[in-house]
């Protein structure tokens, strides 16, 4: 019809929820950065819309090798009052979510344009400079603010940062804003803490908090201690494996597992002498764990041993053999290890069709964290492109291993500081909840097996712009604002204001830990009290205080923590907390040459918490997933639950500042988990309060199950002949009945 869209082959549309279709883009201009798929087409339109600006083309470039950033190519209306990059930016990003955004102007006096009369992007040249800036650029003037910017511009991968610069608008995060503090830490000799960086967020602010302070005594690098035998002590968090490999012997709930898809030329023996050079460089890749006088400690072996299994596939089709990968990964993750015999690292290669295979890796997680897998495929890439190309090893030396970074936490632990960061901790978490209050599908059994499952679900890219507003008009990351909403959502369900979540952190507070593979990942114990009915940016302003006053507070092992707390034992939960909430940034991994991987999230049936929740900033907006204990809880109880979340999401994002009380209140029971909110309610014994109730309102319904319900009067009628049988046997108060 006249005045209406007419698509053609090619052209990317999405249904929205109301049924219309929005126009996306082409499909074969699509442009892939750290996780985010990127139409040019939009960010060339809002360019244009700008007065000074006649025509755009977006293009992607990498800079350094291996990293893609985007550049906008602005041919202006008039090249006398051309707009500077500074004004661009600023225009662009009131108007772009961040992702969106270009590292790079370049003026140009026309586009190249194909014999077809269209963009020719391969013919764009490079920026000579990559800036993206966020105001006025200003040089720093003396050797602090000198050291500051390479050490952002090092992290950040921007050039040309100026001192009013802001970290977190640069692409800054809660990982980098540590790495960026330990390195200032390294190379000033200087005190200065997370939470200087989140309240001083420009180079020269937090140069200023730097030249204010006389540095402290230092903790001083890693160094390399002697490897004789029985003396390679393991770190906190290896011991924590031990011990509970001891408590639980055969328990696959600390096997770690990732997949990859691979498509192009894969030669699988190349593969496999990378992936020995990886454990060669990384004595922890070829470490098992013997006992001496009942103490445990680290044995490495001189060459590295590793389980290797392939498997053709491709006579099954490809639908099938995708299938058949995925089930043979998931029977090899729930293998466990044997910590004293290894190998702790088991790898799978599936071809599934012609340049097409499934790579997965198995490891203990006494061996390995998250950060580490992305290290080893880093390292595994450089490697197998060198290889291919007949070249030697091309990585540098490691300064240390992780024996070294072991005995140096154990004379950290040792000093002062750790123990002014334990009684922080006991402070936080002095009568906290040991268990949390989540209605569970079945009853906590003695030993939880480490069985699991997972969901996944979308937070969308317009809620989670919005939420990415709010929290930088508050100076809150968004872990900061996600984990906010989770914390009441918690609250809501259990109906209790008192909610503790686990938050795993890197662990790697010093340089030269940054290039090793090891089990560093450190953990937070997050509480979130709030008494009345708080705004939601009341509950962010109070957990960013918390989460800024735990970062200072991290270098203390968790295992640590526990340790001072002293809580009962009890192998069906995990101590402190049991629910645990992360969210990562868009994923960018380094591949070899002619490769297309990606990176799959496959649910591998494995578990170690009763409730975890994962999120990923993508271009989706925020994808996550909820693994969960199927001890506990059966599927339509989480997916309420990721509901839920997805829903008091919206509601955040539409009204911040909206109470508590009325934010939660859209979310049904069979939402919440939880008929009413965290409240100052009837107080006394449960028996108290249900005979109450059935006295009250005898006809409500109690119980459901299926087709049967249960009033509260029936239910009572039940349990009073129940007890009548009971104390006929003989039955006393506090006697244990089978």
């Amino acid at each position: 019809r006249p005045g209406h869209r007419m698509y053609r082959t090619g052209d990317l549309a999405r249904w929205t929820n109301e049924g219309n279709l929005t126009y996306l883009g082409r499909t074969d201009d699509q442009i892939k950065i750290r996780g985010f798929r990127i139409e040019p087409g939009e960010i060339e339109t809002a360019l244009t819309h700008h007065p000074d600006v006649h025509d755009a083309a977006v293009a992607v470039y990498e800079d350094p090798p291996g990293t893609r950033r985007l550049a906008a190519h602005v041919v202006p209306t008039d090249p006398a009052r051309a707009p500077g990059d500074t004004v661009l930016f600023d225009f662009l990003r009131d108007r772009l979510p961040a992702h969106m955004l270009p590292s790079a102007f370049v003026e140009a006096a026309s586009l190249p344009l194909t014999r077809n009369g269209k963009v020719d992007r391969r013919a764009l040249p490079a920026p000579s400079g990559s800036r993206r800036r966020t105001g006025t650029h200003a040089p720093p003037t003396d050797a602090v603010q000198r050291a500051l910017v390479d050490i952002w511009e090092g992290l950040l991968k921007v050039e040309g940062i100026g001192v009013d610069d802001d970290f977190f608008e640069l692409g800054g995060h809660s990982l980098l804003a540590t790495q960026a503090v330990s390195r200032t830490r390294a190379a000033l000799d200087a005190t200065v803490s997370v939470r200087d960086l989140f309240e001083s967020p420009t180079v020269r602010r937090l140069a200023k908090v730097i030249g204010a302070r006389v540095a402290p005594e230092q903790d001083g690098a890693a160094t390399v201690v002697p490897r004789e035998a029985g003396d390679t002590r393991l770190s906190f968090a290896q011991r924590r494996m031990w011990f509970f490999d001891q408590l639980v012997p055969g328990s696959a709930a600390y096997n770690v597992s990732e997949m990859w898809h691979i498509r192009g030329p894969v030669d699988p023996a190349l593969l496999r002498r990378a992936l020995h050079a990886v454990a060669d460089r990384h004595e922890v890749l070829r470490t098992t764990f013997a006992t001496r006088g009942g103490d445990p400690y680290q044995v490495i072996a001189p060459t590295a041993d590793i389980g290797w299994e392939t498997a053709d596939l491709t006579a099954m089709g490809t639908r099938a053999a995708r299938d058949e990968a995925g089930r043979l990964a998931h029977a090899a993750a729930a293998r466990p290890f044997d910590l004293r015999t290894g190998p702790l690292v088991r790898a799978q290669l599936f071809r599934l069709g012609d340049d097409h295979h499934c790579f997965v890796l198995h490891l203990h997680h006494i061996v390995v964290d998250a950060w580490s897998m992305e290290v080893i495929w880093r390292d595994l890439s450089a490697l197998y492109d060198a290889y291919a190309a007949g070249r030697p090893d091309p990585l540098r030396p490691l300064a240390v291993q992780y024996a070294d970074y072991a005995a140096w936490q154990h004379r950290l632990d040792s000093g002062g500081r750790t123990q002014e960061q334990l009684r922080f901790w006991k402070e936080l978490l002095d009568g906290a909840p040991d268990l949390h209050g989540l209605p569970t599908d079945h009853p906590r059994p003695r030993a939880l097996s480490g069985r699991g499952h997972r969901i996944d679900f979308t937070v969308p890219a317009g809620t989670a712009d919005a939420l990415r507003r709010i929290g930088r008009t508050h100076g809150a990351t968004p872990f900061m604002v996600m984990l906010t909403v989770f914390d009441i959502l918690l609250a809501r369900c259990t109906g209790t204001a008192d909610v503790v979540t686990g938050s795993p952190v890197a662990g790697r507070v010093r340089p030269e830990l940054e290039d090793l593979v090891g089990f560093f990942v450190n953990t937070m114990a997050l509480r979130l009290t709030w008494t009345g009915d708080p705004s939601f940016v009341e509950l962010l302003e109070r957990l960013r205080a918390v989460v800024l006053s735990a970062q200072e507070n991290q270098d203390v092992p968790f295992d640590r923590v526990v340790e001072e707390l002293a809580p009962e034992r009890d192998v069906s939960r995990t101590p402190v907390f049991q629910i645990v909430f992360a969210l990562s940034p868009a994923d960018e991994h380094a591949r070899p040459a002619g490769w297309s991987v990606e990176r799959v999230s496959r649910d591998l049936g494995q578990t170690r918490f009763d409730l975890e929740m994962q999120l990923q900033e993508s271009e989706e907006g925020f994808t996550g997933s909820v693994c969960y204990s199927t001890d506990l809880f059966e599927p339509e109880t989480v997916r309420r639950l990721t509901d839920g979340f997805v829903a008091l999401c919206r509601a955040v994002a539409d009204a911040p500042r909206e109470r508590v009380s009325r934010l939660t209140r859209s979310l049904a029971p069979s939402a919440a988990g939880h008929a009413e909110g965290p409240a100052e309610g009837p107080v006394g014994h449960p028996l108290e309060l249900f005979e109450a109730r059935a006295a009250a309102e005898p006809d409500a319904v109690s119980l459901v199950c299926g087709t049967e319900r249960l009033t509260y009067g029936e239910l009572n009628a039940r349990a009073q002949r129940l007890a009548g049988v009971l104390r006929a046997s003989g039955v006393a108060p506090e006697d244990v009945v089978g």
